[in-house]
């Protein structure tokens, strides 16, 4: 899922650069995909945090609490 993701953003983020060379900043379509960027980005964070908390922390509370 992550590395998806990855090759999403990546291949929206060379799109979003391509276009800015040609279309101004507040184009509609230009507004549209940096959003669309933005979200695919906080979902991929939200996941790799996700992962990086049950792989450290597991199912043991008193890590959580300290």
């Amino acid at each position: 899922m992550i590395k998806k993701r990855r090759k999403q953003i990546i291949i929206k983020k060379a799109i979003l650069n391509f276009l800015l060379g040609y279309i101004s900043p507040s184009n509609k379509l230009i507004i549209y995909l940096s959003q669309d960027l933005d979200k695919l980005i906080s979902k991929t964070q939200k996941n790799i945090y996700r992962k990086y908390i049950k792989k450290h922390f597991g199912s043991n509370p008193l890590k959580k609490v300290a």
